[in-house]
């Protein structure tokens, strides 16, 4: 080890084999991802570990292993993207950190900027939230956390994910299977998301039972949606009148979040987005809040942001 060298050993208490097994990862994959990015070498020593490389860099990386141990849960998964947020975290947001440690789902989740945390506080406070930004800015997740944490606190009585099936035309009726084996293509973020904050077990437990429920937009047609917390995602790709006809959906003691990303329309060009014509139209009703995210907000993985501005560099060369 040359001058340049540091070696720090590490000890997460209390032990837990089981967390340590899922810090680690399959085959150590969550290891290997810090180190490369932290430029260290990590190794396992009795209950511990060992972590080589700068000074600097083995601080950062020792604290990015603290924190992900007393954050991972025995009865869970560690989320990938869990860790590079975490690891990618400005400087001016890791100070207040402590502050952001919120529990929600079971679990404490580090609201990873200033955004996030305004996020979920406008979900708290409004019946209807709107939030609209590029992939990676944690628009899905956060809602479905924050939808787990009411029905876990019985302040509503199921969850309702809803996504527009665009690409199907929302006839999907000539695919196999019943309603929920047809959908589950277009629904695969949501279950990214319930998987990251509950046993899956309990996860699937939960759909069964109907608690929480899958469904196309065009099914939300005639109903009324009272004690519920109703997540429309990909809200971009809803025409005006898809939009209304989601808003006006929601019934007594229940909440709606809408999100999506007004770069990423798919609807004919004909039609007018729903999405961005409700950011037009329901900015002055108090019961509403709308949350904005760009690309410096991305916390899923350090390359989307620099895709992100090479996309929209180009675009604005294009003008």
């Amino acid at each position: 080890m040359n001058a340049h060298q540091y070696k720090q050993k590490l000890k997460l208490l209390p032990y837990n084999p089981e967390k340590i097994r899922i810090l680690c990862g399959v085959c150590n994959e969550h290891l290997t991802l810090i180190e490369q990015h932290h430029h260290v070498q990590i190794r396992m020593r009795d209950y511990g570990f060992s972590v080589h490389g700068q000074a600097d860099h083995v601080k950062n990386a020792c604290a990015v292993l603290q924190h992900l141990y007393s954050n991972t849960s025995t009865e869970g998964t560690l989320n990938i993207e869990e860790i590079h947020a975490l690891m990618n975290q400005k400087k001016q947001d890791i100070a207040p950190c402590q502050n952001r440690q919120i529990a929600l789902a079971d679990r404490q989740i580090t609201l990873q900027n200033q955004k996030q945390v305004d996020y979920i506080q406008t979900i708290n406070e409004k019946t209807i939230t709107f939030a609209y930004g590029p992939a990676g800015t944690g628009k899905t997740f956060l809602a479905v956390a924050a939808a787990v944490e009411a029905l876990n606190k019985q302040e509503i009585q199921k969850i309702i994910l809803v996504r527009p099936a665009v690409d199907a035309g929302e006839s999907i009726g000539f695919l196999p299977g019943d309603i929920q084996e047809k959908f589950n293509p277009y629904l695969q973020p949501f279950y990214d998301s319930l998987h990251s904050l509950m046993p899956s077990e309990k996860t699937k437990r939960l759909i069964a039972e109907h608690t929480i429920e899958v469904a196309p937009l065009a099914f939300m047609r005639g109903r009324t949606l009272a004690n519920a917390f109703i997540i429309l995602d990909e809200g971009q790709n809803t025409t005006i009148e898809q939009m209304k006809m989601i808003l006006t959906r929601i019934g007594h003691h229940s909440k709606l979040c809408v999100t999506g990303d007004p770069s990423q329309v798919d609807l004919p060009k004909t039609k007018i987005s729903g999405l961005m014509h409700a950011q037009k139209i329901l900015q002055n009703i108090n019961e509403i809040g709308h949350i904005t995210f760009d690309q410096t907000h991305v916390v899923r993985h350090h390359l989307i942001e620099k895709i992100l501005l090479a996309y929209e560099k180009k675009a604005f060369t294009d003008r």
